[in-house]
C-alpha cells in the first residue's frame, strides 16, 4: 500500500500538521506501508492560472514548469491521500489551496476519460482530511469538513475520515499538564495510520476519540 500525505501547512517541519501526519504514517509504516511525506512550503508550485491549457491544449499535463508535476505522478498511484492543514480564517491554508487548484488537471470531467487519478490508478484511493485549529471552538472546521466532502466527491475518491483537532499548538509544544494526554493522542494516531493499512478504513470510536477536545 501506498500512503501519500500533502502537508498544507506553511510552518513545514515545525508545525502541528507535521505532528499530526508524521503520527499517522509511522503506524501506516509499521504496517509495512510505502508512506511519502510532502512538505508544500518546500516546494515550488505556481497558481493555477485557470487557462484550461491542461483540458484543451495538452490534455492531463500542466503548461507550467516547476514541481506540481512529480507530486502529481505520486498522487496517481497513491491507494491512500491524507491532506493535512492549520485552519486559517476557518478554511483550509492558502499553501494547500494553492496545490488543490493546480489538481485541475485530474480533477476536470473534461479529463477524466482519459487522464484522472481513479483512471490512471484503475481503483479509486481513499482519502483522509486531517487538520488543527487554534481555538477550543469546533465550528471552526465546519467549512474544511464541508469542502473535504466536496473535494472527495470532484476527485473521485472516497473519504474514510476527518481528524480535527482544536487547540492545534498544544499538540507541538504541550504544557506541562497535557503532556501525557498528547501523548496518548499522538498515539491513537499511530493506530489510525496502522488500522488504515490493515482495513482500509478507521473505525468511528477511533474517530470519536481523535475528534475530542484535551482535556
Amino acid at each position: 500500500m501506498k500512503i501519500v500525505a500533502i502537508n498544507g501547512s506553511p510552518k513545514g517541519i515545525a508545525s502541528s500538521t507535521s505532528v499530526m501526519l508524521g503520527a499517522i504514517l509511522k503506524g501506516a509504516e509499521a504496517s509495512c506501508a510505502e508512506i511519502f511525506n510532502i512538505y508544500l512550503s518546500e516546494q515550488n508550485i505556481n497558481f493555477c492560472k485557470g487557462c484550461h491549457s491542461c483540458w484543451f491544449v495538452t490534455p492531463g499535463k500542466c503548461i507550467q514548469k516547476d514541481d506540481m508535476e512529480n507530486l502529481l505522478n505520486q498522487l496517481q498511484t497513491a491507494d491512500v491521500i491524507i491532506l493535512g492543514s492549520p485552519v486559517y480564517f476557518n478554511n483550509i491554508s492558502a499553501t494547500l489551496k494553492v496545490f488543490i487548484d493546480r489538481l485541475l488537471v485530474v480533477g476536470s470531467k473534461q479529463y477524466a476519460k482519459k487522464g484522472s487519478i481513479v483512471e490512471k490508478n484503475k481503483k479509486s484511493p481513499l482519502f483522509l482530511m486531517v487538520a488543527n485549529c487554534g481555538w477550543a471552538d469546533r465550528t471552526q472546521f465546519e467549512v474544511v469538513s464541508l469542502w473535504a466532502k466536496k473535494f472527495a466527491k470532484l476527485m473521485d475518491t472516497k473519504l474514510i475520515g476527518e481528524i480535527f483537532a482544536t487547540q492545534g499548538k498544544m499538540i507541538s509544544c504541550p504544557t506541562t499538564e497535557l503532556k501525557e494526554i498528547i501523548s496518548n493522542y499522538i498515539k491513537e494516531l499511530e493506530n489510525a495510520g496502522k488500522e488504515i493499512v490493515k482495513s482500509l478504513t478507521i473505525s468511528e470510536q477511533r474517530i470519536s476519540f481523535l475528534n475530542s477536545d484535551f482535556k
